[in-house]
Formats: structure tokens, sequence, C-alpha cells
């Protein structure tokens, strides 16, 4: 599954105030991933109104390569807001001689009075640029990359941001041979409490990277949810920071992140844990693998 996530408030004319969507710009990897390519785009949409609406999504523009099934995201009442992601699916290009390509899709998100979807109250038009990108062509100079399978972590540090306390809880970082994209390791973030205590905050990892001279960097990497007590993560490049709200738990993701230029930037890439009085069950474990920074 190739994600996109980090959040943006785009005013619609829906009368339902506003749907959040995410970054009008989204960054795929050709490498390794499925044909056709699955785009999952997250909305967020808030009902304002004095009424339940009904809320739908579908593909109204883009080029042949390609398709949506239309979502029907189901009943938002009165006050309430609902979040869900839309598929859609990019045939992957045949001709790959290309470092990146950028296309326009327009999705409708529309409002309906009534289950069936027949009676339309408000839509909007939102329109998002895709950004395919082939992180193996010979015009990418290759930063950084780690794929952990010395059985070392190489320059990724363990990270843990707004935790309360560490002492109540049995937390490291290692290479491990549980799960991985390439074999025999991938890194773990291990974390949990101690019986008795609770622990919440950002669990992962970090590494400093020099993009300077280039006009254009990406983050390449995968990840992997191995705890279900764990929530959204959370990407740092330097100031700017991208959330993912929704990752299925022991599935690998492959995210493509844009970095910002600089000669010492700090990415971290971490994942929200919260779990009190421990009782051996529920432990954070977050993978990643096959970290890759890219630029030009």
């Amino acid at each position: 599954m190739v994600i996109k996530y980090y959040g943006l408030r785009v005013p619609t004319r829906i009368r339902s105030e506003t749907a959040l969507i995410t970054d009008p710009d989204v960054y795929a990897d050709i490498v390794d991933t499925p044909d056709p390519i699955p785009l999952s785009i997250k909305f967020s949409f808030f009902n304002n109104e004095g009424l339940t609406l009904y809320v739908k999504v579908e593909l109204v523009s883009a080029p042949e390569d390609y398709s949506m099934e239309p979502l029907e995201a189901g009943e938002v009442a009165h006050g309430k807001k609902i979040d869900f992601d839309a598929i859609v699916n990019r045939a992957k290009p045949e001709n790959t001689d290309f470092m990146e390509i950028e296309e326009s899709i327009t999705l409708r998100v529309s409002a309906y009075t009534d289950s069936e979807y027949t009676a339309l109250y408000d839509y909007a038009d939102v329109t998002l640029t895709v950004h395919l990108i082939n992180s193996e062509h010979s015009g990418w100079e290759v930063i950084k990359e780690v794929n952990f399978d010395d059985g070392t972590l190489d320059v990724v540090e363990c990270y843990e941001e707004n935790v309360d306390d560490l002492s109540h809880c049995n937390n490291y970082c290692q290479t491990s041979n549980s799960v991985y994209v390439s074999p025999p390791y991938s890194a773990l973030h291990y974390a949990a409490p101690y019986y008795g205590y609770a622990v919440s905050g950002y669990f992962g990892f970090k590494l400093t990277v020099d993009t300077s001279g280039k006009s254009k960097a990406y983050l390449v990497f995968y990840m992997y949810k191995g705890s279900d007590r764990a929530y959204e993560v959370k990407i740092r490049a330097g100031d700017i920071e991208y959330y993912i709200q929704t990752v299925s738990e022991s599935e690998w993701y492959k995210v493509v992140i844009p970095l910002p230029i600089s000669s010492a930037l700090e990415v971290v890439i971490t994942e929200y844990y919260s779990f009190g009085y421990h009782d051996g069950l529920h432990p954070f474990k977050f993978y990643v693998d096959n970290i890759k920074i890219i630029g030009a």
C-alpha cells in the first residue's frame, strides 16, 4: 500500500464547513509497488449542518491510467466528524525511464441527505497533484541508504518524544528478523511499561542527513505497525511534520516524503503509543526497513 497522509484544511463548497484532506501533492515510488499502485488519500468530514449527511467520494477527472471505485463513506450526524481513506489506483507506467512525473487528478466529495445517495445536498471538487517517482533512476543521487541487513542500525538512532517517564518503561531499539522487507533484518523499536505503570508518547527512530546542494530530495522507506495500542505515525523532516492517521497492523507500508534542503537535516520517524498498567500483552513494536534518501 502506498499511503498519503499529512493534513491541510481545504475550504470547500460543501456547507458543512470544510473537508480535511491530504496535502494537495501526493507522492508515490513506482519501485517494488503493486500494479496498479494504490494511493490512499485521507479525508476528514465535519458536519456542522442541522441534519444528518451521507458522504461520497468519487474520481471525476484524471488521466486514463487512473481509476477509483466510488466510495460511500457513510453517515455523519450533525456536529460529528468521520475519517476515511479514499483509494485511487494508478496503473504502473510501462515506460519507467523517468525520475519523476507529475499528474493532476480531481476528486469530488459529495454530501447527500439520504442513505441511498440520491438526494444531493452539496459537493466540492478537490484537485491533487500526483508525483510518481522512480527511486532507482540513475538521475537520482543516493544520499543515504540503510537496510539493516548487516545486523546494525548504522546511522539510525533510537528516538522518543513527549514520553512521560522512560524509567517506568522497558525501551530499546535493535535489528530484528521477525519481519522485514529485505532479509534478514529490519529495525525495531520496542517499548512496554512495567507492571502498574502507564506510558505514552512517540517512539521511533532518528537519523541526520545532508541534502545541501540539491534542488529536491526525498525520503523513501517502509514501515510496519506491530502493536494494537499504537496510533498515528508522525514523521518530522527539519521543521516540517507529517502525520499518518490510519495504518493497519501487521502490514508493510511504503512511504515517500519530500525533504527540505539542509546540510544537517534531522529526520524522525515515530509512532504514538499509549498503554496503562502493563499486563505483558500489548508491547509497542514499530519496524522500519530500507530507508533511502535520494536527491538531484
